[in-house]
């Protein structure tokens, strides 16, 4: 039994306001600390996530790599080709012409044969 002279000790009463608003603030608490490990899983879902999709990244830049250098190629391949039908287009075309001269000149020597050998 207290007499009313006599003090309580302040560290007593600060101690129960702290766990009296402890248990005020428990469902705050609670749901904070619930926020809280529901993101941390979620950053730990989203760093796997983020390796994954890095990997992915890498791939499909060595990818895009070989891509390039397949069209290089095949652009290579291409002007190779351009070129080799330029030059042979240009052989048919003068063996067309030396055709058409040997015949032109066959005509023109058969038609002077022709006139010699008809009597003036």
């Amino acid at each position: 039994m207290r007499l009313s002279a006599q003090s309580t000790p302040r560290y007593v009463e600060d101690s129960l306001d702290v766990i009296a608003e402890y248990v005020r603030n428990s469902r705050a608490l609670l749901d904070s600390l619930t926020r809280l490990s529901d993101t941390r899983t979620q950053l730990s879902m989203s760093k796997n996530s983020m390796k994954a999709l890095q990997s992915q990244n890498t791939a499909l830049f060595a990818e895009k790599i070989k891509a390039q250098n397949a069209a290089n190629a095949m652009a290579e391949r291409l002007w190779n080709c351009n070129e080799s039908h330029k030059v042979k287009t240009q052989k048919l075309r003068n063996a067309n012409i030396e055709k058409w001269a040997w015949r032109i000149a066959a005509t023109i020597g058969i038609v002077a044969l022709a006139r010699s050998m008809m009597p003036p």
